[in-house]
């Protein structure tokens, strides 16, 4: 295990900056102490002509994670133990987790970062200004302000109850720009305007990012928007941006499809274009498609919509597809596509009514070993090496239990979980933070505090005490994944913009 006396960095040589970022990961912080009043403040501090801005109000952020262990898990031992290696980690000689950031610095205030077109700005709160400056290089923090191998050093000077440091020419105090404000129960944001270098790219043009990292109670959001304009003169090109994004953002009604997940699933992962588009773009990009397939795939092109959701019931071992399909009978004719599709690609295939469920269509699949060829070797004083065909035998076989309840093929490996979506009692499970919008992907983990490990246990390997914080985050990362209530993730393209988002619940 670690050694509590050693000065390396608790979180490798990765600078404080980093900290938040790898602190968003963890959930423990639930009941940590709120930043003060005036961290807000940090966004007067725009310059004139801002490009570009990064907010940090939480710095301390690893040490809230270490406190809500002790808090939570202090009364065991070797956690204790843990939280006290924890908060002696140092770097560059200060305990960052134990809020020590040196002399002269106060950052429970935040730490803000500006970027304008000839210039940047650093603000960080502070409480000395005699020695704050110190305190930043130190830390590297001024290494941010660093513009190649000729970047002149930056300026510092107060602005109480901050610490105001620059390089190059930035002038002006401003209130943040329109559509900028922090949003609510933020942590963490950042926003980056059309103005900056890098956004433009061919074809498209990006107007806006933005990125979050929110509290609200016990759920915690890590996300992200672009918002964009596509380049007018590439329009109806195949292989234009817009083409693209067009088959990520198909025209359906929202929410006019029911999940089809059972309530009780532990999780489930969707994805959702439009398919018949992306059918459409790779023949006008030149795409060839072989005769044999051509028929299954032209069936395929009519008949799915591109909406797919793989779904867990009750464990890994029950895993169901739900496939849309058009309505009538070009839906009808998707699972025969798909049986054609598969004895193409060398599997044998067979379409009947189920043995267990008459009302199920079951697709099998069976893996042929093909005719081999056995040379048996020569015998000193006997016959020469003669050749030998193998009888031809099966490697493995698949059922698939089918079925289709409105426009929605299920896929099932068992008849029960097949058939109990066509139940009239049957409730599905509600999309949960947009993932059933037209064009979105998403993952879902109602409850996953069972997936974080094993708790306590010894490490069964050993390594230099250098790095034994690596031993010590893989223990703190068991511990909060025990508090784990459930985590979501979804990504919803729209004509104009595109969004992530990660949430994760705490109990």
């Amino acid at each position: 295990m670690a050694n509590p006396t050693r000065s390396k960095p608790a979180l490798g040589a990765a600078p404080p900056w980093a900290l938040p970022a790898l602190a968003a990961l963890a959930p423990a912080f639930a009941h940590a102490t709120p930043p003060p009043e005036s961290a807000p403040t940090l966004s007067a501090f725009h310059p004139t002509g801002t490009q570009a801005a990064l907010f940090v109000l939480r710095p301390n952020l690893w040490a809230d994670v270490i406190d809500g262990l002790d808090r939570r898990f202090g009364d065991v031992p070797a956690v204790k133990s843990l939280v006290n290696r924890l908060r002696a980690e140092t770097y560059e000689g200060l305990a960052v987790g134990a809020r020590d950031w040196g002399a002269g610095l106060d950052l429970d205030r935040g730490v803000a970062l500006f970027k304008a077109k000839d210039g940047l700005r650093l603000v960080a709160g502070m409480r000395d200004p005699a020695t704050a400056e110190a305190s930043l290089r130190r830390l590297h923090l001024l290494d941010l302000l660093q513009q190649g191998d000729t970047a002149a050093t930056p300026r510092c000077a107060p602005a109480a109850p901050f610490l105001v440091c620059e390089v190059g020419t930035v002038s002006g105090r401003e209130g943040p720009p329109a559509g900028t404000a922090a949003p609510a129960g933020a942590l963490s944001w950042f926003w980056a305007g059309a103005e900056l270098e890098g956004l433009a790219q061919p074809g498209v043009k990006v107007e806006r990012i933005t990125g979050w990292f929110t509290q609200d109670g016990d759920a915690y959001r890590f996300g992200a928007e672009a918002q964009f304009v596509f380049d007018s003169g590439m329009k109806g090109l195949p292989l234009s941006p817009e083409s693209f994004w067009r088959v990520l953002t198909p025209k359906r009604p929202a929410g006019a499809r029911p999940s089809l997940v059972a309530a009780a699933s532990p999780g489930f992962a969707r994805v959702d274009f439009d398919f018949p588009a992306l059918i459409a773009q790779m023949r006008l990009a030149g795409a060839q498609v072989e005769p044999t397939v051509a028929p299954a795939i032209e069936k395929l092109e009519k008949g799915l919509t591109g909406e797919m959701t793989f779904a867990l019931d009750g464990s890994f071992f029950h895993p169901v597809m739900l496939l849309g399909v058009a309505p009538g009978p070009a839906g009808d004719a998707v699972l025969p596509a798909l049986a054609e599709l598969a004895a193409a690609g060398g599997l044998q295939t067979a379409l009947a009514p189920c043995a267990d469920a008459p009302a199920q269509i079951c697709l099998q699949m069976d893996v042929a070993a093909p005719e081999d060829v056995v040379r048996t070797g020569a015998t000193p004083g006997m016959r020469p090496a003669m050749t030998v065909a193998a009888p031809t035998k099966t490697l493995a076989s698949i059922e698939l239990h089918t079925l289709r309840v409105g426009d929605t093929l299920v896929l099932a490996t068992t008849a029960p979980d097949a058939g109990r979506r066509a139940r009239p009692d049957f409730v599905s499970a509600p999309w949960p933070s947009g993932t059933g919008e037209p064009g979105a992907w998403g993952v879902s983990f109602p409850s996953v505090a069972a997936l974080a490990g094993i708790l306590g246990a010894d490490p069964f390997f050993h390594i230099a005490a250098e790095y034994g914080w690596i031993v010590d985050l893989q223990l703190v990362s068991n511990l909060l994944g025990g508090l784990l209530d459930g985590a979501d993730f979804v990504f919803q393209p729209a004509p104009d913009r595109a969004r992530f988002e990660l949430t994760w619940r705490t109990m």
